[in-house]
């Protein structure tokens, strides 16, 4: 019966609880007419034989009309439609979270406590003994030694008895710990003291710790979440949309604040931010912003260095009530990259924990070429106007001739004898060669025609030309055919000129994994920084109407609200078409990266752009290069290897893949990197490097000299940076899922 169960297909779920399985029927009534006709049927049937089979025998007729009658049985029960049933009652209960931030900002002090009823409250809940509501100067001692970790795990075992056990009675109590994202862990309440901590996380993704709780939750009731955190999120999904996702669940969240609202004393750089990029003879400048508690009117000291050389070094007094800001200058003699530290000599007074934020690193590429660089736009628009003076403002870029790049505006084209206009353009393959990067704007076929658009995309596929096409509502790409169109990272939705956005729900831009450690989107060197400023940036009301990216392209940004048959809609991405690579954006609006930071991260992500695209100077054949991605990273974080592997006589190396070597402190070992299939020659893969320090990956040809990249590994003091509890980050937590904030105290 088994067998035949389950080759009918009957599942194992009923298979195993068989005993308890009864038969019932979609059309009982079906059933029951049928067994009342049935046995005048069957008579029927009989008597219909007996007449027509006389000669036959008694006994055949009789089993003849058995056989038709039971025939007749099973259609009815198959018309009836029968099925098994089971009955199982299966209890699960709604869970309650309980949330612990084990990042490293929990490993401060959780006072300065600003009142003994602070102090004798966090006391209390760390369970330290208060006879007539007085502090002994042991309990005192241990209270003011607790850090935010000590004082969330002890206020949460000591009301053990309280809180955990009687929500146990209802609801499955789960207990997650979480920096980057949320993990579950088993909590003892028995114990006395907890366990030896893990290394505290680097990092704290609030909004991306929520979201992991409701997935492993997988559709289950959340009935609550008590979180304890200090209110520190330094990346990933913002706080705010998770919450929203929260209050939409139905789950409100139970934010208790940790550390005190007396401020440490520190001083702290927060923002260090250079042009990442400069030519050979220029003076190199490095912005640091400082912030202060505690030093009022005392004399700070801020240094640049470069390695053990002090490359320049200013006095300033701390104020407490602003931040300052401060630019260290030096001149750019030697080519390459260079790591530059900025370092605050530390007061006495701060702890230990918090010296780390007094120094930060930026990554500076000194270029000795100049890149030869054409402009092309239909009309001046906002994009070009910022995007042609920020070119003319770069010294390490030129054009085909003159010192600064070539700059052509169709309206002004237009107006031009034709003369000019023809000497204006690149008209042979070697002359669009003799560019690095060719930027494409919101240009008309007319400019751009078909003999254009035929050498450029020779130029691209055969010269390496990179090629940056910016997308716009008059013409491009829209009104380009697809021989174009096919040399772009991306796939256009046929005939639509682009999409814009009702004004009282703009679009936004969403970083991809790739983006965040790319150079292109690197405006802070640090992953986690990066992504917030990207996180932050205005709104726009109009991008192009992309179906999908290329088959190969690397995505660098998403508009996240825009979806079609394929999802989210690219909006930058790039690809190799060839030799060169081919970057597209899919807004016009980039020009509002600007607001309230002026050129800072527009000059940048340009200034990146277009040396990332950029030919190589590379006359004798392709060379062998290697990079990896992102330059600094913390330990643990993945990053990326890009090779590109040539043989003696230029052409691609056609393997599977290519060793590479890692030299880390302390440790050497071999990589595997798969070749990619998007460009012959080309190979990618990843590495985690896990100890901070200079790791250097290096690839040895057969054939050849070796070539080598460096990642720094830092672990970084973003953490750090802002010390004090972050309370507005947990109001509003509470306050959209329909919640005040509980003190620890109230558990």
């Amino acid at each position: 019966m088994h067998s035949f169960l389950k080759s009918i297909g009957v599942t194992d779920d009923l298979l195993e609880h068989l005993d308890q399985v009864s038969l019932a029927f979609q059309r009982p009534v079906l059933v029951w007419v049928g067994l009342i006709v049935l046995g005048p049927v069957a008579y029927f049937v009989y008597r219909l034989q007996q007449s027509s089979l006389a000669t036959v025998p008694r006994k055949f007729r009789i089993v003849l009309t058995v056989t038709r009658v039971l025939v007749l049985a099973i259609l009815i029960c198959v018309v009836a439609g029968p099925y098994l049933e089971l009955d199982l009652h299966i209890t699960k209960r709604p869970i309650v979270v309980l949330l612990f931030d084990s990042s490293q900002s929990m490993q401060l002090p959780a006072g300065p406590f600003a009142s003994e009823e602070e102090l004798l409250a966090a006391a209390v809940v760390a369970g330290k003994k208060t006879p007539d509501g007085e502090l002994d100067s042991a309990s005192r001692a241990a209270a003011e030694e607790l850090t935010r970790a000590d004082l969330a795990d002890t206020a949460v075992r000591s009301a053990a008895d309280s809180l955990i056990e009687p929500l146990r009675k209802d609801f499955d109590v789960r207990f997650y710990q979480f920096s980057r994202g949320a993990t579950q862990f088993a909590f003892d309440s028995d114990r006395d003291a907890p366990d030896e901590a893990e290394q505290p996380g680097r990092a704290s993704h609030i909004g991306d710790s929520i979201n992991d709780v409701f997935e492993d939750a997988a559709g289950r009731q959340v009935a609550g979440i008590v979180l304890l955190s200090d209110g520190q999120n330094t990346g990933g999904v913002s706080p705010s949309q998770a919450a929203r996702a929260a209050a939409e669940a139905g789950t409100p969240i139970y934010a208790a604040p940790l550390g005190s609202a007396e401020r440490l004393p520190d001083v702290s750089v927060i923002d260090v931010y250079t042009s990442g990029m400069v030519a050979l003879g220029d003076t190199v400048s490095v912005h640091v912003t400082l912030e202060s508690q505690g030093f009022d009117g005392r004399p700070i000291t801020i240094e640049l260095k470069d390695g053990d050389e002090l490359l320049a070094t200013q006095q300033t007094v701390a104020r407490d009530a602003e931040h300052q800001r401060i630019e260290l200058t030096f001149e750019a003699t030697t080519p390459g990259p260079r790591y530059l530290t900025v370092n605050v000599p530390p007061f006495e007074e701060e702890v230990d924990q918090l010296r780390a934020n007094n120094t930060d690193t930026a990554l500076v590429t000194i270029s000795d070429e100049k890149l030869r660089v054409l402009l092309v736009d239909g009309f001046p628009r906002w994009d070009f106007r910022f995007v042609k003076n920020a070119i003319r403002r770069d010294n390490g870029l030129a054009g085909r001739v003159e010192d600064s790049p070539d700059v052509i505006v169709e309206t002004e084209w237009r107006r031009w004898p034709v003369e000019q206009q023809t000497a204006s353009l690149p008209q042979t393959l070697d002359e669009f060669a003799e560019y690095h990067t060719v930027i494409l704007g919101d240009v008309s076929p007319e400019l751009v025609d078909s003999g254009f658009q035929d050498l450029l995309a020779r130029a691209v596929r055969e010269r390496a030309v990179g090629v940056i096409v910016e997308a716009g509502p008059q013409s491009m790409p829209h009104r380009y055919d697809s021989s174009f169109q096919e040399l772009l990272p991306v796939r256009m939705q046929p005939g639509e000129a682009g999409v814009e956005a009702p004004v009282y729900n703009p679009f936004e831009i969403l970083v991809s994994a790739d983006g965040l450690i790319h150079e292109t989107m690197r405006l802070y060197d640090d992953p986690g920084r990066n992504h917030r400023v990207w996180s932050r940036m205005p709104d726009y009301y109009w991008c192009a109407a992309v179906d999908k990216a290329a088959p190969g392209a690397t995505v660098l940004a998403w508009n996240p609200k825009l979806e079609g048959r394929f999802g989210r809609t690219p909006l930058i991405a790039f690809h190799y078409a060839g030799d060169g690579r081919v970057m597209f954006l899919g807004t016009d609006s980039t020009w509002s990266w600007r607001q309230m930071v002026g050129d800072r991260f527009f000059y940048k992500f340009w200034g990146q752009a277009v040396r990332f695209v950029s030919r190589k100077n590379e006359s004798d054949g392709q060379q062998n290069s290697i990079a990896v991605r992102p330059i600094r990273a913390q330990p643990g974080e993945e990053a990326q290897i890009e090779l590109n592997a040539f043989n003696a006589d230029g052409s691609p190396v056609d393997m599977p893949s290519r060793d590479v070597e890692l030299l880390s402190p302390g440790n050497r070992q071999t990589i595997k990197v798969p070749a990619d299939d998007s460009r012959d020659g080309l190979y990618q893969g990843r590495f985690t490097p896990e100890v901070p320090g200079i790791h250097r990956l290096v690839y040895q040809p057969a054939d050849g000299e070796p070539v080598e990249a460096t990642i720094q590994v830092l672990t970084s003091p973003e953490e750090y940076r802002h010390p004090n509890p972050n309370r507005p980050t947990l109001e509003l937590l509470d306050s959209t899922t329909g919640r005040d904030v509980l003190a620890i105290s109230e558990l």
